[in-house]
């Protein structure tokens, strides 16, 4: 069974009403020192998606993503492979596609934790491919020998018109983030997708 723990429910509340949309049974938590026996999986706000209390994906994710990776864990299904596509700079961008869908994309300004994210997807599939751009390589090299250690398969992308292919995509964005930003999320959502 599934267990939502979150400081205040509207953290939870697109998630919760997933569950019972899809009639599937979960139980509220109140007390994450004091889990019940059928609970098996948690998903607890801000952290994310966690096995015995330890974080396993972090949250950045979209309510219905998580329920499904929720469940994949849970029924013990792995996801093929997880692509991160990465726009190397001073602070990096980060896609993560699974199954060809864009599940999140995040900038970086610790290498350390984008390493903890890379980690993170480890439990729900055992082949991670990264794929880097070429734009920057002084960046570009710093980042794969970071991760070269954690994924599978590296391999370096021409980040040839990624720019302007960047621009299709809606990416969310806070007004704190500056256009640049937007750019290189999408780049990296470019560079994961290439061929």
């Amino acid at each position: 069974m599934i267990g939502i723990y979150a400081t205040t429910l509207d953290d939870s509340f697109e998630t919760i009403n997933i569950l019972r949309e899809r009639k599937i049974p979960f139980k509220l938590l109140d007390d994450f020192n004091n889990i019940p026996g059928d609970v098996t999986i948690i998903i607890i706000f801000p952290q994310g998606i966690i096995v015995g209390k330890e974080v396993e994906i972090t949250v950045g994710l979209k309510a219905d993503i998580l329920v499904d990776l929720a469940l994949a864990v849970i029924n013990g299904k792995k996801a093929e492979k997880v692509i991160l596509g990465i726009d190397p700079g001073p602070y990096p961008a980060m896609a993560t596609i699974i199954n060809n869908i864009v599940m999140d994309v995040e900038q970086f300004y610790n290498l350390n934790k984008m390493m903890d994210k890379v980690k993170s997807y480890r439990y729900i599939s055992n082949k991670i491919i990264l794929k880097i751009g070429n734009g920057d390589p002084v960046y570009g090299q710093k980042i794969i020998k970071k991760l070269h250690t954690v994924v599978d398969e590296i391999i370096i992308v021409n980040e040839k018109n990624t720019s302007k292919i960047a621009n299709k995509f809606d990416i969310p964005y806070s007004s704190n983030d500056e256009k640049r930003v937007k750019r290189n999320k999408g780049a990296a959502i470019a560079i994961g997708l290439s061929d």
